[in-house]
């Protein structure tokens, strides 16, 4: 009988071997060879963090772990009672609180189906005894911190087992302590609680073990480093990089599963291996906001809640990082740019500026023929439009030929407005602290700015042409006026001579 090629996940069967790759194929590991004559060949399987099953063309289920040791057959095709219909096949579907769910399909005239559930501990118990199993070790206890910060949900801190997952921000560690009771009838020397990364290209292992022959324990020290060597900056969340801390012990098998399982109410006893998922990125659950110093919201011209600056003074913006999980909120103290997107001489009719003008008005280094809107009151010669917490003034230049310079004022003898709009990101600019990318746009008035020749000439041109126009009115008036007196002044005379007569 032979053996077919069939993936599922991170399982894979070659020849009468199943090996898994968690790494997407990059490398393999072999855990079990199987009996030809008694299994069969494999058609099903699924994979659940290390724990697998199967079924078979035998309509037998199987179960397995890569860290506890060989596949267990857990439920025979014998022992169900469809199995004599026609058509009959059963398969798993997912493993979940110690129980597997496997789904019984089978025809009498219609196509009927069953889900059933698979105690696994029963089985392994079975299985354990059996075959004499001893587990090497007592109990594995760990000591580690699960700060919000890292592992971005809240857990219990008092309880000694490690996190599902951990986050790490650029060039960050993440440390724990995984202490190891040995079996009174076990060789201590030759015990080893081993650790391995399924990926060493942006993380990097530290392991140093302590051997405690007296108490029958061994130490180890356990360092997780993020290199800081991803290339790119994501927003929060995004195209994380993922590796697997994947533990294993010399001797391990599926009595030490039966034992965890047992102690599992116990706050000292690790219920399984010291096994951990490592992202490596910019973590969830961030938001960046702006805020503005009470001042600029006084003596705008527009009272619609938008923060206003006089064009002589300057404006100092705060970015801050909100943190959904603790809800802290912190100043942003990269890196980041600065760049005017779009304006407008009133709020709802701001438009994008294009790709040209925004070259143009934005500080660029060695850059000419430039029409600024703004400038930082202290450049970094590298990058005049990249700021930080400590250098965050904006200053005001709406140079000849800028969008702000040509501005007429909202009220006859009013002053000009012109609305800002902002973005600011830390992306490029702040990679070599972090991996996050954090941009916000934000809106400001800016008022007061300076006529230029232009429009001025425009305004004194149509204000004269307004003065003359009025002033012929009311000449034009008085004339009208002063006819219509005379012509009353004359008819009065005429009236008066004929009574004489």
């Amino acid at each position: 009988m032979t053996f077919q090629h069939t993936t599922s996940n991170e399982l894979y069967l070659y020849g009468n071997a199943l090996i898994i790759s968690s790494n997407g194929g990059y490398t393999f590991n072999c855990i079990d060879i199987f009996n030809e004559r008694e299994d069969g060949v494999i058609n099903k399987f699924r994979t659940n963090d290390g724990s697998y099953a199967f079924s078979t063309t035998k309509n037998d289920i199987w179960f397995g772990n890569s860290n506890y040791g060989r596949s267990v057959k857990i439920l025979s095709s014998k022992d169900s009672l469809y199995k004599n219909y026609p058509y009959y096949s059963i398969n798993p579907i997912y493993i979940e609180n110690s129980k597997l769910k496997v789904i019984e399909m089978y025809y009498d005239s219609v196509l009927n189906f069953n889900i059933k559930e698979v105690d696994i501990y029963n089985a392994l118990n079975k299985y354990s005894s059996k075959n004499e199993l001893i587990c090497p070790y007592k109990h594995i206890s760990i000591n580690c911190k699960k700060e919000p910060e890292i592992v971005r949900v809240i857990l219990d801190s008092k309880d000694s087992y490690l996190p599902h997952h951990i986050y790490l921000e650029k060039n960050e560690f993440y440390n724990f302590t995984a202490t190891v009771y040995l079996e009174d009838n076990f060789n201590i020397e030759n015990s080893d609680l081993m650790f391995s990364l399924n990926n060493f290209d942006h993380t990097k292992l530290n392991i140093n073990k302590t051997i405690d022959r007296i108490n029958r324990k061994i130490d180890y020290e356990i360092s997780i480093n993020d290199q800081g060597n991803l290339n790119n900056q994501y927003e929060p969340g995004k195209n994380l990089e993922l590796r697997n801390l994947v533990t294993t012990f010399n001797g391990l098998n599926y009595k030490c599963l039966l034992n965890d399982k047992r102690n599992s109410h116990s706050h000292d006893i690790e219920q399984t291996l010291p096994n951990l998922i490592i992202y490596s990125g910019c973590p969830p659950f961030q938001n960046i906001s702006v805020v503005f110093d009470e001042k600029y919201y006084k003596g705008c011209p527009y009272k619609n809640g938008i923060p206003c600056v006089f064009y002589e003074d300057s404006i100092d913006p705060i970015f801050q990082i909100t943190d959904l999980i603790t809800n802290t909120t912190a100043n942003f103290t990269g890196f980041y740019t600065i760049e005017a997107i779009a304006g407008g001489t009133k709020l709802e009719n701001i438009k994008d500026y294009s790709y040209s003008i925004k070259r143009k008005v934005n500080p660029r280094a060695n850059a000419g023929n430039l029409k600024l809107i703004w400038s930082p009151s202290e450049a970094f010669s590298t990058n005049p439009s990249m700021m930080t917490l400590e250098k965050n003034q904006i200053s005001f230049i709406c140079s000849k030929g800028s969008p702000c310079k040509k501005v007429f004022p909202t009220k006859f003898f009013g002053s000009t407005v012109y609305f800002l709009k902002f973005r600011m990101s830390s992306n490029k600019v702040n990679q070599s602290n972090s991996y996050c990318k954090f941009s916000i746009d934000f809106i400001i008035q800016l008022y007061g700015v300076p006529l230029d020749f232009t429009t001025s000439t425009y305004i004194l041109i149509g204000g004269l042409a307004i003065f003359i126009l009025f002033t012929i009115l009311l000449g034009l008036y008085m004339v009208h006026r002063q006819l219509r007196n005379i012509k009353i002044s004359d008819s009065y005379s005429f009236d008066n001579d004929k009574k004489y007569i």
